[in-house]
């Protein structure tokens, strides 16, 4: 995704002033929220996929607030996505 392509997103949600139907927002300016498996595999499961946008706060009118910690958000999310893949893996019948 290029930066004008993340740019339009944002301000597309932020005309909007709400979510969109493939885009997901979450502030994490506090840091990485627990329950972001959710939203992670509500947007996996979609045929054309989907953005979860950081660093923006729905409750502040889609301000931009940025995260507290890029690097280990990354970090945290790219774990989360391979321990849930793990799990369902060991699942499968």
């Amino acid at each position: 995704m290029t930066r004008e392509e993340l740019q339009q997103l944002i301000t597309e949600v932020q005309q909007n002033q709400c979510e969109l139907a493939d885009i997901e927002v979450k502030s994490a300016h506090g840091g990485t929220l627990q329950r972001l498996f959710e939203p992670l595999s509500a947007l996996a499961n979609r045929t054309e996929g989907g953005v979860i946008l950081f660093g923006l706060d729905e409750s502040r009118n889609f301000e931009i607030v940025g995260v507290g910690n890029a690097h280990r958000l990354q970090e945290e999310i790219s774990h989360l996505a391979a321990s849930r893949s793990h799990a369902l893996r060991g699942n499968a019948v």
